[in-house]
């Protein structure tokens, strides 16, 4: 099972990834977290875990993820509608960690209006 949601999750950012522009993928990406935590909350939590992440899928998996995001990340400076002096890896990194903040605000707010906060920071910190 948790493959199949690691799985679901990379087919998801692929499509994001195929957005032409990085903005709009960055909001697909982050509304695929939204919907996968929705039906995954609890498994993707124990993905991201240090502890267990290796036992629940492949590094490769979790290699492709980064890859597809730092994509968009880079398509995003290289077009002009990202800052040039972003630094990739953190912001890659923040977006794919982001996830955690769906298991943190879940009894406080919906998904969809957390997926819109977070949609808003990420690209107010990285627009030109």
């Amino acid at each position: 099972l948790l493959q199949e949601t690691l799985a679901q999750a990379i087919a998801q950012t692929r499509e994001a990834a195929a957005c032409p522009d990085a903005r709009d993928a960055v909001r697909a990406v982050i509304a695929s977290m939204a919907e996968t935590h929705t039906r995954f909350g609890a498994l993707l939590e124990t993905m991201s875990d240090p502890r267990t992440q290796h036992a629940c899928a492949p590094d490769q998996d979790f290699a492709e993820l980064d890859a597809l995001v730092t994509g968009i990340v880079r398509r995003g400076v290289e077009t002009g509608v990202f800052r040039a002096d972003v630094d990739v890896p953190v912001a890659v990194a923040l977006l794919l960690h982001s996830i955690g903040v769906f298991a943190v605000l879940a009894g406080e707010r919906a998904h969809a209006e957390t997926a819109a906060c977070l949609t808003g920071l990420f690209l107010a910190a990285l627009e030109t």
